[in-house]
């Protein structure tokens, strides 16, 4: 990925983590870690995939605690199946396995209900880095 798209994005998940959940001090350590396995993930998909891994991650939050889910499915089984389906087989590109794995470190670090909020705002981060990307002419 671009380095310039990978410093806005950052940059865009500070401001929307200050603005979400407050000041640096006052956030649970754990969030701290989030923002690292983040920054990690970004760094090893290519910008297309890494829109892909946010959005699979809250389906499978939102389909682990359906009523018809099957029994001894974790949300992580959920976020695998919702990953295969946007992106295809996580194997065949580099770094999809690896951010499945991130992203189940994630969610064993953002216990109870402090994951999909985290998640949705890495998302919304990304949005408006690519809303910016894209409206911003490229420097010659």
């Amino acid at each position: 990925m671009d380095p310039s798209t990978l410093i806005q994005y950052r940059d865009e998940l500070a401001d929307l983590m200050r603005e979400r959940f407050g000041p640096k001090k006052d956030r649970p350590v754990r969030y701290l870690a989030a923002f690292s396995l983040t920054s990690k993930t970004v760094d090893l998909l290519r910008e297309g995939d890494f829109a892909a891994v946010p959005r699979a991650a809250l389906r499978g939050e939102r389909e682990s605690r359906g009523p018809d889910r099957p029994v001894g499915w974790s949300s992580s089984d959920y976020f695998g199946l919702a990953l295969q389906t946007d992106l295809g087989e996580l194997d065949a590109v580099e770094g999809r396995r690896e951010a499945w794995h991130i992203m189940c470190a994630m969610r064993s670090i953002l216990t109870g209900d402090l994951f999909s909020p985290f998640v949705r705002c890495a998302y919304d981060a990304w949005e408006n880095t690519v809303e910016v990307v894209h409206r911003v002419p490229a420097r010659v």
